[in-house]
């Protein structure tokens, strides 16, 4: 079993700067600014800035730092998610708060499929959203895979199109308490919260990387009925 891919504890920034985050994330006083890296500052330490690094920040909204969300509770977790995802993805994954404090990335790709250029295959929009109780383990883990572009509804008029694809369903996915569907990629028995277990800390960087497997099996699916055949079955693929 691959080791999912996670940051050591070792990496996290010293206890001071880690201090300093989890003040600025619980103060009542302090406004609090990211920019598109997640870097977190204050409002005040922003303004000495250059004018053109201090426009790459914006204001997080009240309501999502005080919203209880694991990472207030969790500043050191936070701090190896990001540094994971960067590791992974660079600058082409967007963090970002919901209103109601949850926290996700949005990332667009376009993986080469079996030798074509890349120029001809299909660009995906994905959004991966933390739980609000992350870390934990779930079906597809506690950051789940949700398509923007094309969206599922979009993938299966494609699959509904194209000779040669049977059973005509998508598989591997699941619906969240709100209807909306999301890739379920990992076995629930492949995730994990706890750091120490044989897989460690089941990361947004670890769901990114299962969800674009997940796209790749489909898009090499739509081109060769067996590896579709396999897609349908249950760890097969």
């Amino acid at each position: 079993m691959e080791r999912n891919y996670f940051v050591p504890e070792t990496v996290v920034s010293t206890d001071p700067e880690i201090d300093k985050l989890k003040k600025l994330l619980t103060s009542d006083d302090e406004k609090v600014v990211m920019n598109y890296n997640g870097d977190i500052m204050s409002e005040k330490e922003a303004a000495k800035l250059k004018p053109e690094e201090r426009k790459k920040y914006k204001q997080v909204p009240d309501t999502i730092v005080s919203a209880g969300q694991w990472y207030v509770e969790r500043p050191d977790l936070m701090s190896m998610e990001i540094k994971a995802m960067r590791d992974f993805q660079g600058e082409n994954a967007k963090l970002g708060y919901f209103n109601d404090g949850r926290a996700y990335w949005l990332v667009e790709c376009q993986p080469s499929i079996a030798g074509k250029r890349r120029a001809m295959c299909r660009k995906y929009t994905i959004l991966m959203v933390y739980d609000k109780n992350h870390p934990h383990s779930a079906h597809g883990s506690s950051v789940k895979a949700y398509f923007l572009k094309p969206t599922i509804e979009d993938l299966q008029e494609i699959v509904n199109r194209t000779p040669g694809v049977s059973p005509k369903n998508i598989p591997h996915l699941i619906r969240d308490g709100n209807s909306e569907l999301y890739v379920c990629s990992i076995d629930q028995k492949d995730t994990s919260g706890d750091k120490n277990s044989r897989i460690g800390i089941t990361s947004a960087a670890t769901s990114l990387r299962a969800a674009l497997r997940w796209i790749n099996v489909f898009e090499l699916g739509l081109i060769d009925p067996y590896t579709w055949s396999l897609f349908q079955q249950h760890g097969k693929i």
